[in-house]
């Protein structure tokens, strides 16, 4: 994920060419990025939370993926 925004966000290009870019464009894709971040925690907090809601009492392991 965090690789797929990063080459959304530089284009193909060097990361000091991003100042060369429309501020329109980049602006888009950079809210994208911030969206699908957002989406991808919230989704995170969801299983996380149903996970552990399905554990209680069962004496399996939690659920121990990292957030980032």
């Amino acid at each position: 994920m965090i690789t797929n925004c990063k080459n959304r966000i530089l284009d193909g290009k060097k990361s000091e060419d991003i100042w060369n870019r429309d501020p329109a464009k980049l602006i888009q894709v950079l809210e994208s990025c911030i969206r699908l971040n957002k989406a991808y925690k919230d989704s995170y907090k969801e299983t996380k939370d149903k996970v552990a809601d399905m554990q209680r009492g069962s004496g399996h392991t939690p659920f121990d993926f990292t957030e980032t």
